[in-house]
């Protein structure tokens, strides 16, 4: 939401875009509630975005998953936008407009470094000025604007930062100005003489006085899915997966003053792994000897059968883009060195030579980049080796060993950080291995009450796991590393799961289904047979 950083005196429009992959504008008056759409802004995505009097700026950010020298520029009366050169070199920076200057601090830069440079723009005289660096790397922190000056927090970086520094326009200085309970990708907004924090990710939240430099402990926020604070009227506002709310500091009420279940990438959002935001389609592979692939729309329940895929079995599968990847596996019973890639523009396949080595391995897909899990060589050994192949070098790299050896493990993403859950071995393996790919390492991060091959989905701040032979099914919380109770499958036949929208999803021999959790009821979705280990992903 970009509102009163520079918004006008008695306006009451809050400007609604995302900061990734999704163009998306829309406005909406807080005293009217008229909601309006807006023309859809050109592709920028982990960009930064800010107001200036009539106008909104778009800048620093990334297309086809590269760092772009691009700025965009929304006319608010004349309801266009205007593309121009912005000679940042980032993305995932942060930007407050202040007078007639916007400052940029942080990001990205086109060697994947998080960077301690900062800039300012004139908007009087269209020139960029360096500023001196901070004291912390920092991608995409909160910055606040409060009593002449600028204050920046958390950020992802390594290692966690809780440091607050303060920025001194008139002097042109940085200064420590304390710290804060919660770090990582960080919202924030001032309300009085407090500035309001959110990670957008976790959903914690705390107050700093940047009178006394000091921080509230952090609690939950009510809210679901990821989230956005913003102020208007000395309001504190925030964006989330079910429209935006306003608090009453007095009677310490939320009041729901828009109510769309659509924002499924809110401003700042990442989306679900490597998931097109505002695609609504499945695709279902078998990962056994069926070659069958669909496609499968869940808005307009439209199914479709697409070409077939050459044979590959016990493989893993992941999307990248508008490209599905198979990759590992077996012909004949034999470990085979073999890719397959399908084109869902051109619905067209073709073979690669794919050098892991390994069957019944899992990955995703995160960024730029597959990650690779576990896997059965063809001597029979189940495997604790890992790596990492780069979509846009095309280069294979080797990760360090997980703890447990995995054969057809499950694989989540969560805020930063890949969950390896489950998955055969010679013992019973419940422990949960997490991988920080920003610090390379592996740690243990509790266990599950499942075991063997499993599914998993993340749904919110809940990664779902399905043992996919069993049907067994339990609950995990990788901010608490708790495990609920395992619970029996109501379905058929082999199982997966999936997500789609911030909801579960499970494909299952009689079809896919999906899940209502305010209701707890289970609704099918699509009626159809499917046979020998279905899988979805979107």
């Amino acid at each position: 939401m970009e509102s009163d950083n520079n918004c006008l005196p008695g306006d009451s429009t809050f400007y609604i875009l995302s900061r990734c992959t999704r163009n998306y504008i829309y406005e909406f008056n807080t005293d009217t509630k008229q909601f309006t759409i807006c023309p859809r802004r050109p592709p920028l995505s982990r960009c930064a975005i800010t107001k200036y009097k009539n106008f909104l700026h778009v800048i620093t950010g990334k297309r086809d998953e590269k760092v772009v020298d691009v700025g965009l520029l929304y006319d608010i009366n004349k309801k266009s936008w205007t593309e121009y050169h912005c000679p940042v070199g980032k993305a995932q920076s942060e930007v407050c407009t202040v007078g007639d200057r916007m400052y940029l601090v942080g990001g990205v830069n086109k060697n994947g470094d998080v960077q301690r440079s900062c800039s300012f723009y004139d908007y009087t005289t269209d020139r960029w000025t360096d500023l001196p660096d901070m004291e912390e790397p920092r991608g995409q922190p909160a910055v606040a604007y409060y009593n002449s000056s600028i204050y920046v927090m958390g950020g992802f970086t390594y290692p966690s930062n809780r440091k607050v520094e303060r920025f001194d326009p008139r002097e042109g200085k940085w200064s420590l100005a304390g710290g804060v309970d919660i770090f990582g990708v960080l919202s924030s907004a001032v309300v009085g003489d407090t500035i309001h924090i959110m990670n957008t990710y976790v959903r914690k939240y705390c107050k700093y006085d940047p009178r006394t430099l000091e921080c509230t402990p952090s609690s939950q926020s009510r809210f679901e899915g990821k989230q956005w604070l913003g102020s208007m009227h000395n309001k504190l506002h925030v964006i989330h997966y079910g429209g935006i709310d306003v608090y009453d500091e007095e009677s310490e009420n939320w009041t729901n003053i828009l109510n769309l279940n659509m924002f499924s990438s809110i401003f700042q959002m990442e989306s679900d792994n490597n998931y097109s935001l505002g695609d609504s389609t499945f695709y279902i592979l078998s990962r056994c000897t069926r070659n069958y692939v669909y496609e499968f729309n869940t808005d307009t329940k439209d199914f479709a059968e697409l070409p077939s895929r050459p044979p590959l079995s016990r493989c893993a599968i992941t999307k990248y883009k508008n490209f599905l990847h198979v990759i590992t596996g077996e012909r004949d019973e034999k470990v085979v060195n073999v890719g397959l890639v399908y084109d869902i523009n051109k619905k067209s396949w073709t073979e690669y030579h794919c050098p892991v080595g390994k069957a019944q391995s899992e990955v995703c897909t995160v960024g730029d980049r597959m990650y690779l899990f576990g896997g059965m060589k063809d001597d029979g050994y189940v495997q604790k080796s890992c790596s990492l192949y780069d979509y846009a070098t095309d280069r294979w790299t080797d990760l360090p060993d997980m703890e447990e050896s995995r054969g057809h493990p499950a694989v989540a993403y969560y805020n930063s950080s890949i969950y390896v859950m489950g998955g055969f071995s010679i013992a019973r393996n419940c422990k949960v291995e997490r991988f920080d790919p920003r610090e390379g390492e592996w740690s243990v991060a509790g266990r599950v009450n499942i075991f063997g091959v499993l599914s998993s989905a993340v749904v919110g701040d809940t990664i779902h796991i399905m043992n996919s032979y069993t049907g067994k099914y339990c609950q995990y919380d990788p901010r608490t590393l708790e495990c609920t109770p395992f619970s029996e499958s109501r379905f058929e036949g082999k199982q997966w799961l999936g997500s789609m929208h911030n909801k579960l999803h499970v494909i299952h021999y009689g079809g896919i289904d999906v899940y209502d959790e305010p209701t707890n009821y289970w609704t099918n979705i699509l009626s159809r047979r499917f046979v020998k280990c279905p899988f979805i992903i979107c």
